[in-house]
């Protein structure tokens, strides 16, 4: 068993596993031992718990805050895992006062009898989220060519001009948008709390003058394990709809390809249709499925 400690020493951008982009690309249709593993590391770089345990092939996540990928346990193999891993992780969540999450893969054959035996014993499924996966040079094109298009508003937004900011560091404007009119403050929280010691981040922001101080759309973006993750992007109910999502997510790609990535990645809730409706024009597929899994009554 390993143990770290957040934070810890950022991943340098675009370097990670020695896994060659072209073999990651040539594996995202069929997921495989190295390229989940690589991208759920890459996820606990961008949503660093409290402590991170490895075992047996799987990242446990301590933590007790309301991010779900932050305070579960997730295999870095799709393949049937043993039955004494699901023992020893209930232990561990047991011995540091935390309720089991389990994050699992929905449609992987070799986990299909591990859950029956889960919800057996009482545990319940969430909702279930994809992980999709992108070309960069294809996002920032789609991107570059949606916000032109038509049906996606004035680059300005609602009067007076748009400023795009990327920076190393959360402000308190960025943050304020996650505890902000539409948004639970409470998850917002601590959302920002984790995404303030990310490994490797981009905080992108759009302000436009005429709304006010503050930022009207954030998003975020992770530069690690050889991958770009998309994380954190929110836009200010009175101002959605006018393209400042896929603006973002343009320059979050552009900035990812100049350090000489080429692979980005997503996580988005399959019933949000309007999101994944977006992601998938912007050239996001679906990598896999998963869910969570808890026992009646621990929190969500």
């Amino acid at each position: 068993m390993a143990e770290t400690g957040f934070p810890a020493k950022p991943t340098p951008c675009g370097q990670g596993p020695a896994v060659a982009h072209g073999t990651l690309r040539q594996m995202i249709a069929r997921p495989t031992k190295t390229d989940v593993a690589t991208l759920e590391r890459a996820v606990f770089d961008a949503v660093p718990p409290d402590r991170l345990v490895a075992i047996d092939g799987w990242l446990i996540g301590l933590n007790d805050g309301t991010v779900g990928r932050a305070r579960s346990a997730v295999p870095l193999s799709h393949e049937r895992p043993p039955d004494t891993d699901f023992v020893q992780i209930e232990a561990l969540y047991a011995a540091h006062g935390l309720p089991v999450h389990f994050r699992l893969p929905v449609d992987a054959p070799g986990f299909a009898e591990p859950i029956a035996s889960l919800e057996a014993r009482g545990f319940v499924r969430s909702s279930v989220v994809q992980t999709m996966t992108a070309d960069l040079p294809a996002v920032k094109a789609a991107a570059t060519a949606i916000t032109r298009g038509a049906g996606v508003g004035d680059a300005a937004g609602q009067g007076g001009g748009m400023i795009l900011t990327l920076a190393g560091e959360v402000d308190d404007d960025w943050a304020a948008v996650f505890m902000g009119a539409g948004f639970d403050p409470v998850d917002g929280a601590s959302r920002t709390r984790l995404l303030r010691r990310a490994r490797s981040a981009i905080y992108a922001g759009i302000q436009v003058p005429a709304a006010g101080p503050g930022y009207v759309a954030v998003g975020f973006g992770c530069l690690s394990q050889g991958l770009l993750g998309v994380h954190g992007m929110r836009t200010r109910p009175e101002w959605r709809q006018q393209g400042h999502a896929c603006r973002l997510i343009g320059a979050l790609a552009d900035r990812a390809i100049t350090v000489g990535l080429e692979l980005a990645y997503l996580q988005v809730e399959s019933d949000n249709a309007s999101a994944v409706a977006l992601y998938e024009r912007l050239g996001f597929t679906t990598a896999w499925r998963y869910a969570y899994w808890r026992r009646p009554g621990a929190e969500h």
